[in-house]
């Protein structure tokens, strides 16, 4: 069987649009991988996170299947990777400082934040296939990200041209 990647834009609605895209081709599993921030100072930056229940602070899905605990099981497996099963919140914007993280998660439900994977298990649940979110955290929950930091990369996720002549010298 074949498998395809599919690259998509940064952002909720592009990755709705691209799960959505995914699944009128015939699309049977759907994969969110890539980062997040921590949203508890358990987690570190590196540590590998894998959802049991994505929310958008209004609805929640969770997930209980057989799939995802093997998945769980097979990368507890991996003694290198700090990995931890979690709860994830996704935002429309992005978190940059510990206050913004503490203010979106006041009662600690949730375990990191990210900005696509709702979007994407809805599109899953609605057409009822399996879905996981892989994410690996980059911020922790004391990190500040700069503002305007979001700038330097485009809507594909790529650094901006302007900022990749300043970083090559």
């Amino acid at each position: 069987a074949a498998s395809d990647v599919y690259k998509r834009q940064i952002g909720g609605m592009a990755a709705r649009n691209s799960a959505s895209q995914l699944c009128s081709n015939g699309c049977n599993c759907l994969i969110s991988f890539g980062y997040a921030g921590a949203l508890s100072p358990k987690y570190s930056s590196g540590a590998l996170v894998i959802w049991h229940s994505v929310s958008n602070e209004e609805n929640t899905i969770y997930i209980n299947s057989r799939r995802r605990k093997e998945l769980v099981k097979l990368i507890s497996k991996e003694k290198s990777l700090c990995s931890y099963d979690a709860a994830f919140l996704s935002t429309s914007l992005p978190l940059r400082t510990k206050s913004q993280k503490i203010s979106q998660n006041p009662d600690g439900e949730w375990d990191a934040v990210e900005m696509e994977s709702y979007e994407i298990a809805e599109v899953a649940k609605t057409h009822g296939i399996p879905f996981f979110i892989i994410r690996a955290i980059v911020d922790e929950l004391d990190t500040i990200i700069p503002k305007g930091a979001e700038n330097m990369i485009d809507l594909n996720g790529k650094q901006k041209f302007a900022f990749q002549k300043l970083t090559r010298k």
